[in-house]
């Protein structure tokens, strides 16, 4: 019996000591300092300017200039609201003012995200954020000028914060009736 007694505080003593004997599970720590920024550069005239480099931009963090390490250019998505006149001016040239708008999104990003807003004599948000280009036609072609609305995509009460925040671009005609 003593031996036995011997015998099992041995592994109990010895246990301890084989488990110190396995290997520690893996750990990983990182410390990055990493701050992207993205960029829009435009001219006077709000056009984008092209062909920058790395040396036209510089980085202060609290007045101390900071090492760019990564630079490119990229074609990010962003969210868009499209302003378009739907008064009775633009009546005999809506055709065109409706292909232009949709060659602008054709060009733009694939994941830009478009929302449409119509005005004459108040504006309306007709078509809600969307990424699809079926969605901005069908929304175009079924709005009349003046108001005659037979949209079915959207409605004033859809407005919400991002609609608010986001930028537009404005498509209507230069010419105004008195």
């Amino acid at each position: 019996m003593k031996n036995l007694a011997r015998c099992i505080l041995i592994v109990v003593l010895a246990f301890p000591l084989k488990a110190q004997d396995s290997p520690a599970p893996f750990v990983m720590s990182v410390n990055s300092d990493f701050m992207e920024l993205h960029v829009s550069v435009v001219d006077e005239k709000d056009r984008n300017v092209g062909g920058l480099t790395i040396e036209n931009f510089k980085v202060k963090e609290n007045g101390i200039p900071q090492p760019i390490t990564i630079f490119k250019h990229e074609d990010i998505p962003v969210s868009l609201g499209l302003v378009i006149d739907n008064s009775r001016s633009i009546e005999p040239r809506k055709t065109r003012l409706d292909a232009a708008t949709l060659a602008f999104v054709r060009q733009s990003h694939p994941d830009d995200e478009s929302f449409v807003v119509h005005f004459d004599f108040d504006a309306r948000v007709e078509r809600d954020f969307t990424t699809k280009i079926s969605d901005l036609e069908e929304t175009l072609a079924a709005r009349g000028v003046r108001g005659a609305a037979r949209s079915r995509g959207g409605g004033e009460e859809r407005h919400d914060r991002r609609i608010a925040s986001a930028p537009a671009r404005t498509f209507t005609d230069s010419r105004r009736e008195g």
